[in-house]
């Protein structure tokens, strides 16, 4: 983890933020990914090992649920 790079991410998102709010879809692809390698840094790494230890199990999970038609009986 390299927590030089905060303050370079944050600036990066702010010179960003008009080009966002004309609806320019270059500069919104970019400022996501400042904001996965902003969030990276933030991270702790445990966090990052639940994620990855778990998302499997929520996307079995949802499979089941649409192969058991739950999603109907919610609604």
């Amino acid at each position: 983890m390299d927590f030089t790079q905060i303050p370079l991410l944050i600036t990066q998102l702010n010179s960003i933020s008009p080009k966002i709010s004309n609806d320019d879809n270059i500069s919104r692809k970019e400022a996501l990914k400042i904001s996965k390698n902003l969030i990276q840094v933030l991270e702790k790494p445990e966090k990052l090992a639940h994620e990855v230890a778990f998302s499997p199990l929520i996307t079995v999970s949802s499979i089941i649920a649409i192969d058991l038609d739950l999603f109907r009986l919610i609604v």
